[in-house]
């Protein structure tokens, strides 16, 4: 599976794809954390004009309470990050990390465990949007 999971969409704007990740987010009783907005940054930081692109830093607090709880620096993974990204005037690419990949450097089989069931609630996501 690589190391994210993804789904394009043509019938959304980008707010309303953000608005609907973060809808499907909290079905699965996760909550957003932080928002960073690419396009805003690099306008003002840099003067650079960039596509729509808005990294969400999603989290379930058990589950992460749980992990850090096991691995107690494994709170430099967290949280979840969601990628909403522009491809084209029709296209809106959403992508969410995938805990198994990125939670495997910790060999740590109460983190495997808890990855898994992140894993089959952030597959839930992106297949409900």
């Amino acid at each position: 599976m690589g190391y994210y999971f993804n789904k394009i969409v043509n019938d959304l704007s980008f707010e309303e794809a953000i608005n609907k990740i973060v809808e499907e987010l909290v079905n699965e009783d996760f909550e957003i954390v932080s928002k960073v907005d690419f396009k805003d940054t690099f306008s003002k930081k840099l003067n650079v004009d960039y596509l729509d692109y808005t990294v969400l830093g999603a989290c379930n607090a058990k589950f992460a309470h749980d992990a850090v709880s096991a691995e107690v620096l494994l709170g430099l993974m967290l949280p979840c990050n969601v990628l909403v990204k522009r491809i084209d005037d029709n296209s809106i690419e959403i992508a969410i990390v995938d805990p198994v990949a990125s939670l495997s450097i910790f060999e740590n089989n109460e983190v495997e465990k808890i990855a898994n069931i992140l894993q089959d609630k952030l597959v839930r996501v992106i297949n409900n949007i």
